[in-house]
């Protein structure tokens, strides 16, 4: 039988959206984890809902306290970035440490920081040293940026979210199949953005000397 957050997400898809809108908030003021984790995506979507970080990182935060385990995934994220509110890794953290046990992919976040120099704001303590390639313009090469184990993480994470990249067609104003371009890509925007992706994020602007707000969410790619 389909769930009650189900029923509300089908009503959506349907083109029903007060009667979905109305069905998850009762939900959501019941303490269902699966109908606040949805409210959480309209709410950072802002499609159905008005964008509201700070409103939906609450709603992911409710849905981690109800166990639900994809809330859990997104509110971790949000207090590793500090998306919606204060900034808060050791609460990142903890959280990978309390879904441990449930989770394999809290767990093998653990583990993957665990691993990592961090100081207490999640920042690596030192870097690997520029190889200087060229003076001018300037570009070296940085030796074992990533561990193995991070790098089969970052693939892992990726795989089910491959899809073929595009580009941006000016005279079309629109992305587009590009004819000689062959990869898939997947990228970890705002709600994907794990604890461990974003040590990893804030390693490579401490590696390029720059803030991690400079930079843009993480993508892999992969070539054929």
């Amino acid at each position: 039988l389909m769930s009650d957050a189900r029923q509300a997400l089908a009503l959506a898809q349907q083109g029903r959206a007060a009667e979905a809108i109305a069905l998850i908030d009762d939900l959501a003021v019941r303490g269902d984890g699966e109908a606040l984790w949805a409210r959480g995506l309209w709410r950072v979507e802002g499609r159905l809902l008005p964008r509201d970080l700070a409103a939906a990182r609450e709603d992911f935060q409710r849905g981690d306290e109800a166990g639900h385990m994809q809330a859990a995934r997104i509110h971790a994220a949000f207090l590793a970035t500090g998306a919606g509110g204060a900034r808060d890794w050791a609460g990142a953290v903890d959280s990978l440490h309390r879904w441990a046990g449930n989770d394999p992919i809290a767990a093998r976040q653990r583990d993957l920081i665990a691993a990592m120099d961090l100081d207490e704001a999640g920042t690596p303590r030192t870097t690997p040293p520029h190889q200087i390639v060229n003076a001018t313009p300037y570009i070296a090469r940085i030796e074992a940026l990533l561990t193995p184990a991070e790098c089969a993480f970052l693939a892992d994470m990726a795989e089910p979210r491959l899809k073929p990249a595009l580009i941006f067609h000016e005279s079309r104003k629109r992305f587009v199949a590009d004819p000689v371009r062959d990869s898939d890509a997947a990228g970890f925007p705002l709600v994907f953005e794990c604890p461990a992706i974003h040590a990893l994020n804030r390693r490579f602007a401490a590696a390029s000397r720059t803030a991690v707000e400079q930079g843009e969410p993480l993508q892999v790619l992969r070539y054929h």
